[in-house]
């Protein structure tokens, strides 16, 4: 823990008027040699105490040596991954730029000893938590620097750490992590929590699962060994080796004893001595099987293999008691011998199991991060036993996943508040100028035409035609699809021609009625009127000005384009400035302006956070490009790791989430802080760099994921606290309620009229008689009452549980479940009515939870009786399944919860991005496909570089299947460039296949994709499509434009 004092050394408000105090916490002489009265001391203290200038060519120097060490060119490396200063002249200049940046922090760290001492003294300078951490870098810094000392790539390693030194540099900042740091504590019972957790159930899992998940289906009753002539699985002698094996095993068998023996003990078990010998694996079936009765999966259905019905055998690498049977040996597959039951990508390569305490504990931290653990649990229930295995997993789920990670948020953000007292808030909003520049603008106007223009713009009629010509926009935008016909493409043109025009009048007519200076100032609020909403919104109206300006901008560009016929590229970034007309849509919705302006607000408030995240995500970057760039190369086929001195270094796979360069390590850490296949990422670390992988990711996700977005959520939510706005029964704006209510009210009365005219004819006799009506609301509002009626909800849900349609009708228990079905029925039909007597239809009606309630009881009433009315009834009979909804009507906390959901969820569809995706994206992920037998690599250089056809050499037209139907190369002439489905449609067994399942061809397929990457989940194979993709019909080409990696 960093300790955190006010020291001399780390004051960054120093002045004039605290000098005297500084210098009384300064040791009588520093280093023993300089004394508090001399000259030189004192121009030292002057010079390095803060606010100076020395300060700030320190932090310069900072961030040029943080530039330096992103710059790095790793794609010029040595023997040891590291990048290469012989071979690269920009890798020898920074690294001749190091030796510069150490002296300059040495002589930092000099000074400082010099005016308040080394370590005598409260202000000494190592008494200051982060001046022990710039001397520790600088010490690391130093010993990379000298010859001859052993691991230098080590501690070049450190200097990766430099950055940090900036928190120091920033006031805000360093208050913020100085705070957070001290709060520790606070955390620590937490953190204790999930250490335990995690200790108890890896314990659990090596006692009972160790072992467990080498057990696989095998293809020979026992080991068999291989002949001497044929020890490769890629020799053509390997097939016939394993069909001799699998007709005569007995003739291959690897010793006389047999597999295991129940008098065996680990010493004393056969196996104790490893032999070289193999167990035939079924690769067609990838799950383990059960060592004993109790597992789900078993090897006793027989397969076809090589023509052949085989008995199989469920068998592991290890005998019984953890002795490996085989000796350790790279032969037959490339690997390891003992990993040929789980080296797979569908067994995550071996790392996930509870074989050891380690492996144990790294897969269970997996479990608890929520991503690949039913993978692990099927696993278990396969090879172990169901019902523990669930209960085990839903336990450390429910405990670890949810309730110890939601309590650490929770005391973050009690943490919080400690933080927030250290930052000063500047409130820079001033009111009385702002009444005082609109009082002006008022009186400055008095021209009879302005004054009219003035109460056109501002009355309610051009309000709402403003407003339909911005949903008309945004229909117009929205139609845009993959495949649109140039007869719609014409008419979404002559569309955005209109509503371009009546918003540049629009912006004109608003500069006459307000005047220019005040149109395109910041302060000034624009009333506007939303149907019967009154909203006085006091975002600025320049952005709408901008917006109009863009839009004819957009138009006199496309104009000159169409007239030379080329610049398609810049016509279409000249055309993406139409979405930013969608922005006028903000101002008009009124919950999503509330929230963005929130969201706004509280990003405003937590730059030194965003700093921070920066910070944290830079450094991660760069310690992940020290560890792992450029080793994550591995074969194709068996997926092993190939170093960089093997001849296979440069034909080998290199996964997307990578290393290999500051951009993309910082894209995969943000990857893995999002938690997306975040596990798959550290596999491929873990079989290129050993147990440094875990210890990187583990730390990664812990210090990123749990603690510091964990951090940003909690701030996002103090800011979110007291916006009533933006849940239902808000008094901000009554008027608003008053108008929405009456709006129902008049429909509840129609329908109260047309509808329940008969019902009323019987309830308004009843009501007259009060005595009963008040009976029945007594009734319904007793304590008991409701708690039956609890009770009969919960006994429904139930019997709707248990209700099997396979089940023999004619059953006892089938014919239990129907009399308690109809009993059931008949007691909500007794509540609907006994409501509809105490509080009328109209009261009744006029809540959509009780309209829900007569829906259920609707269908349920017609299903009671037996109504035979067709496909649609039993359409309506399916509304049985919302019966345990009326149980959120009798809790009126979860009912608020459920509301203010419901009411989230037009907010958060944001058409905006969908549009923009639509845009840019739509036709672009798609690729070709070739048939295996057609299929050669000058093909796929054709269509992923399309040529003219008078470029093609006669080969490469030879190629071209012109009498297909799909083909249209009978009709390029020789200036004509294909695109790459064109091509693609014309080669033999060629099809234009999708790239992933997601796409944005349209703005509904659009809304779904955002949906999904809300969640976090399939959003970096969408990425890579982006980023590979290099236009409409064209065959994508990888990391093409990484750039939209920063969309996502």
């Amino acid at each position: 823990m960093i300790a955190v004092h006010p020291s001399p050394a780390a004051c960054c408000e120093g002045n004039v008027a605290n000098t005297e105090r500084i210098y009384d916490e300064l040791t009588e002489h520093s280093l023993g040699i300089f004394s508090i009265e001399s000259p030189f001391r004192k121009q030292v203290i002057g010079f390095v105490l803060p606010p100076s200038h020395f300060d700030t060519f320190i932090l310069i120097a900072i961030f040029l040596n943080s530039l330096a060490i992103a710059s790095l060119d790793y794609n010029v490396i040595d023997e040891h991954y590291q990048p290469s200063t012989d071979l690269s002249m920009r890798n020898n200049v920074i690294e001749k730029a190091e030796i510069l940046f150490t002296v300059i922090f040495a002589a930092e760290t000099i000074l400082k000893s010099i005016a308040f001492g080394f370590f005598a003294g409260k202000g000494a300078y190592i008494r200051d938590g982060w001046n022990v951490l710039d001397f520790f870098i600088v010490v690391v810094s130093i010993l990379g620097l000298i010859p001859g000392i052993p691991n230098l790539s080590g501690f070049r390693s450190f200097r990766v750490l430099r950055p940090l030194r900036s928190v120091s540099k920033f006031p805000n900042l360093r208050k913020i992590v100085g705070a957070f740091i001290e709060s520790i504590g606070d955390l620590a019972n937490v953190m204790i929590l999930l250490a335990f957790l995690l200790l108890c159930f890896s314990i659990f899992g090596v006692t009972f699962w160790r072992g467990l998940f080498h057990w696989r289906c095998r293809l020979t009753p026992f080991p068999i060994r291989m002949p001497d002539d044929c020890r490769n699985a890629t020799e053509e002698c390997w097939e016939e080796f394993i069909m001799s094996a699998i007709k005569t095993p007995d003739a291959f068998r690897c010793s006389s004893f047999p597999s295991n023996d129940a008098d065996w003990t680990q010493s004393t078990s056969a196996w104790n001595t490893p032999q070289d010998c193999i167990w035939p694996i079924d690769d067609s079936d990838t799950r383990v099987c059960r060592s004993g009765e109790h597992g789900l999966h078993s090897c006793s259905r027989s397969v076809d293999v090589m023509d052949m019905v085989v008995f199989r055998t469920c068998g592991s690498n290890y005998d019984a008691f953890g002795n490996p049977r085989f000796v350790d040996s790279n032969e037959p597959h490339g690997f390891s011998r003992m990993q040929s039951g789980t080296y797979s990508s569908e067994f995550n390569w071996g790392f996930t199991n509870f074989d050891n305490f380690p492996h144990a504990l790294v897969t269970t931290f997996q479990v608890i991060t929520l991503e690949g653990w039913s993978d692990i649990m099927y696993r278990t229930i396969d090879a172990w036993t169901i019902w523990p295995s669930i209960i085990a997993y839903a336990s450390l789920i429910v405990m670890g996943g949810q309730i110890v990670i939601n309590i650490l948020l929770a005391v973050i953000n009690r943490s919080l508040e400690k933080i927030e007292e250290s930052i000063e808030v500047k409130d820079a909003f001033m009111n009385k100028p702002d009444a005082e520049r609109i009082s002006v603008i008022s009186n400055r106007f008095n021209s009879v035409f302005v004054t009219a223009t003035k109460e056109v713009v501002q009355g309610k009629p051009y309000t709402n035609f403003v407003l339909a010509i911005i949903i008309l926009n945004t229909i117009i935008l929205s139609t845009d699809h993959y495949g649109i016909s140039p007869e719609v493409e014409a008419v979404l043109e002559i569309g955005n021609c209109i509503t371009t025009a009546i918003f540049f009048v629009d912006m004109l007519l608003c500069n006459i009625a307000f005047g220019p200076f005040d149109y395109w100032s910041s302060e000034f609020p624009r009333v506007m009127f939303l149907s019967d909403i009154h909203i006085s919104s006091n975002s600025s109206t320049r952005y709408d000005g901008i917006i109009a300006i863009l839009s004819v901008l957009e138009l006199i560009v496309a104009n000159i384009v169409g007239q030379w016929g080329n610049g398609q590229s810049i016509l279409s970034i000249f055309r993406s400035l139409r979405l930013v007309r969608l922005f006028k849509m903000v101002k008009q919705w009124k919950s999503l302006h509330i929230l963005l302006g929130t969201i706004y607000k509280a990003a405003s408030d937590i730059r030194s956070f965003g700093l921070l995240l920066s910070l944290f995500v830079f450094i991660y970057s760069l310690i992940g490009c020290q560890l792992f760039a450029n080793r994550l190369h591995f074969e194709d086929e068996t997926g092993i790791h190939i170093g960089i001195m093997d001849s296979r270094y440069t034909h080998t796979v290199i996964p997307r989430s990578n290393f290999d360069d500051l951009f993309r390590s910082a894209i995969t850490v943000f990857q893995v802080l999002s938690g997306e296949n975040w596990n798959e990422v550290m596999y491929d670390c873990w079989k290129a760099a050993s147990w440094v992988s875990p210890l990187y990711f583990i730390s990664l996700f812990i210090f990123g994921s749990f603690i510091i977005l964990n951090l940003f959520l909690a701030i996002m939510l103090k800011r979110f606290e007291g916006h009533d706005e933006l849940v239902p029964g808000n008094q901000i704006h009554p008027e608003e309620c008053f108008d929405k209510q009456d709006k129902r009210n008049i429909i509840i009365r129609w329908i109260d009229n047309k509808i329940l005219s008969g019902l009323d004819s019987l309830t308004y006799y009843i009501q007259k008689n009060t005595s009963f009506s008040r009976k029945c609301k007594s009734l319904i509002e007793d304590k008991r009452t409701e708690v039956a009626l609890t009770v009969v909800i919960v006994m429904s849900s139930v019997l709707l549980a248990l209700d099997n349609p396979l089940a023999n009708p004619t059953s006892i228990v089938s014919v239990a479940i129907s009399v308690l079905d109809k009993l059931v029925v008949l007691v909500f039909v007794c509540e609907f009515f006994v409501k509809i007597v105490a509080f009328g239809p109209l009261e009744f009606f006029g809540d959509s939870w009780n309209m829900l309630d007569f829906v259920t009881v609707a269908a349920s009433f017609l299903e009671l009786f037996s109504v035979n009315g067709g496909k649609s009834l039993r359409v309506m009979r399916i509304l049985r399944v919302l019966r345990p909804l009326k149980m959120i009507n009798r809790f009126s906390e979860i009912k608020l919860v459920v509301d203010a959901l419901l009411l989230s969820v037009p907010a958060v569809c944001n058409v905006v991005f969908a549009i923009f995706g639509v845009s840019f994206l739509k036709g672009t992920f798609y690729e070709c496909d070739l048939a295996a037998e057609s299929y050669k690599e000058e093909f796929m250089d054709l269509v992923a570089y399309p040529r003219p056809m008078r470029d093609m050499s006669n080969l490469e037209r030879s190629w071209l299947d012109v009498d297909s139907s799909l083909c249209s190369a009978r009709f390029w002439n020789d200036d004509f460039i294909p695109t790459s489905k064109e091509i693609c449609n014309c080669l033999p067994g060629g099809q234009w296949v999708k790239t992933i399942q997601q796409n944005f061809d349209n703005t509904l397929r659009g809304f779904s994709l955002l949906f999904e990457i809300s969640t976090t989940e399939g959003w970096v194979d969408v990425m890579n499509a982006s980023i590979d993709q290099r236009g409409i019909d064209m065959q994508p080409v990888r990391d093409n434009n990484r750039l939209w990696a920063l969309y996502y």
